[in-house]
């Protein structure tokens, strides 16, 4: 939390979650200078082992509008099903990564209401 590590630190990261049989159910990022890059490949181990229920990017002031447009095709995908909890205050995400997520987030519900 908070050491400005980088997308770098970020794959490393990921990489190692993926090759351990274990699960996470928080992973706190926070201010640790991740841009969309990293959140793509953070979803791409996220998305094989998905038993993550809180994740907290907030702090990332890099993530944008393409990072959040990731997560809401991750969303959107249902990749993300046992997330609870997002957290993506201070990422500087604009009204088209907004936008993106409600849209994703709006189906997704849909989708277990329909159920």
């Amino acid at each position: 939390t908070y050491c400005a590590s980088g997308d770098g630190s970020v794959s490393t990261l990921a990489r190692n979650l993926g090759r351990r049989n274990m699960t996470l159910q928080k992973l706190s990022v926070k201010g640790n200078s991740i841009t969309s890059r990293g959140v793509g490949v953070l979803l791409e181990t996220m998305e094989q082992r998905s038993l993550t229920t809180d994740l907290e990017l907030k702090g990332n002031d890099r993530i944008g509008n393409e990072g959040a447009s990731f997560l809401a095709r991750a969303l959107g995908n249902n990749a993300l099903l046992s997330l609870t909890r997002l957290s993506l205050s201070d990422c500087r995400i604009g009204n088209d990564g907004f936008s993106a997520l409600m849209s994703a987030l709006q189906e997704t519900l849909r989708c277990y209401i329909l159920s």
